[in-house]
């Protein structure tokens, strides 16, 4: 394929991202016509070897905005004859889980199990910027959520949030198999189990209340059913 071409036809129709066609040697050309070669970056080497690539958002010196690279490569009769590399602008993470309620306010949050970084945050209250594990106790209700979730198991928790002061219920799993990112969602215990207590406390005032008046109504009966004794006693 005309790699220089499409270079510049990907640029024409996509206004939100940048996309660019390499060639096997990890050369293209931009839509100015510069000369440009990533043969040497992580996102080459890894599509040229038939693999998906994609990177935390990060902040790029171009244009001052957050930036995300994803490539793949580009086949030719069935063979790897280039990589295709787009490079979004914005933070699309971080605007994605914004949309997601999953309960009490709260959003998921994704996080990278290789850097241990929170890459995509938006809940109010808590660090947008990423959070290191390591600097978290290992034998805390919190360490063993965050250890799960590194390890790329998928479970379910409960922990105090110490950042919140409160009782959480969490949820993570792995996401795809590109980049090595797991989805964690955390809400207020009550949020979830809040109607389920309320449930509880209504069976047991309701048990409570019907231990009580089968004890009167007991007591009714059996002052009934014994009056003609004790009146039959008092005659004699």
């Amino acid at each position: 394929p005309n790699f220089h071409t499409f270079a510049f036809f990907l640029r024409d129709i996509i206004d939100k991202f940048i996309g660019m066609v390499y060639d096997v040697n990890g050369n293209s050309y931009s839509a100015a016509g510069v000369f440009h070669s990533s043969a040497t970056k992580d996102y080459f080497q890894a599509a040229i070897k038939g693999e998906e690539f994609v990177c935390d958002p990060f902040w790029g010196d171009v244009g001052q905005k957050v930036l995300q690279i994803y490539s793949a490569p580009v086949y030719t009769n069935g063979k790897i004859s280039g990589v295709v590399v787009a490079i979004l602008f914005g933070d699309r993470l971080k605007a994605s889980i914004e949309k997601i309620d999953i309960g009490g306010g709260f959003h998921p949050a994704v996080m990278n199990r290789t850097t241990g970084q929170t890459i995509a945050n938006a809940n109010e209250g808590t660090d947008e910027a990423g959070s290191n594990v390591g600097d978290l106790d290992p034998n805390s209700d919190l360490g063993k959520v965050i250890n799960g979730v590194m390890s790329g198991a998928t479970e379910n928790r409960e922990f105090m949030d110490p950042s919140i002061h409160r009782r959480m219920l969490a949820s993570y799993r792995p996401i795809g198999k590109t980049a090595p990112w797991s989805v964690f969602c955390a809400v207020p215990y009550e949020a979830y189990m809040g109607g389920l207590n309320t449930i509880h406390f209504t069976l047991y005032v309701g048990l409570a209340i019907s231990i009580v008046l089968a004890c009167i109504l007991g007591l009714v009966l059996i002052r009934i059913l014994f009056k003609p004794i004790y009146f039959q006693l008092s005659q004699n």
